[in-house]
């Protein structure tokens, strides 16, 4: 009509791949940001996966992890149309240290248990009493130290400390105190009743004789 020649025009978005490979110990949740504007939520994820139709355009990952957890890689990829872009994000524990010392001539050995899960871990503990442990997943521990000998030594009294990441822990005030020792008392003499003895004598009597008188004449 009117000489002009009508076409069709359908838009087609142009999209890529988004590979996301996630090594991790637990489940977290992963979200995209888009170009600086739109945000993707993948929800919770255990593992590597891909997104087959992403936008093309930047993207950065953000991971959110449980507490006491960590994310390294590198977050950001491009997609290109018809490709794939990739990022590697790997999940670690975050761990510290402890350290310090005691008498090796008293103390047994030091422990730290985790209150939740009762998970004992020994403190390595060298010949002059230094104590040092790495490595520790980062939380609340309840500090128990055990005396070689209890009968003469009291254990110190349970302790909380924290373990950060990447740094050490100074345990304290751990040394059993020794216990006061006793003298059995000394008994009472004993003493032996004496045997009574009489002081009254038996009276004595005596006999009067009376002669008879004289008669006289």
């Amino acid at each position: 009509n009117n000489g002009i020649e009508t076409k069709n025009f359908s838009l087609t978005k142009r999209i890529g791949s988004l590979t996301v490979e996630l090594d991790t110990p637990v489940p977290v949740k992963v979200n995209a940001l888009h170009n600086d504007t739109d945000t993707y939520s993948f929800g919770t994820k255990d593992r590597e996966f891909t997104w087959e139709k992403a936008p093309i355009g930047s993207y950065v990952l953000e991971v959110k992890t449980p507490k006491g957890y960590s994310v390294t890689g590198e977050v950001a990829t491009y997609v290109p149309e018809n490709s794939d872009g990739k990022v590697t994000l790997t999940v670690t524990r975050d761990k510290g240290s402890v350290s310090g010392s005691v008498d090796p001539d008293v103390v047994s050995k030091v422990e730290l248990v985790d209150p939740e899960t009762q998970e004992r871990r020994e403190v390595p503990m060298d010949g002059n009493g230094n104590l040092d442990l790495k490595e520790i997943p980062t939380g609340d521990y309840t500090v128990v130290v055990t005396p070689k000998d209890k009968d003469k030594y009291t254990a110190p009294k349970d302790q909380t400390v924290e373990v950060k990441k990447d740094q050490d822990t100074k345990l304290e005030n751990i040394n059993p105190t020794p216990k006061p020792t006793t003298s059995k008392p000394t008994p009472p003499p004993t003493t032996e009743k004496p045997t009574p003895t009489s002081t009254t004598e038996k009276p004595t009597t005596t006999k009067v004789t009376t002669s008879k008188p004289t008669p006289t004449s």
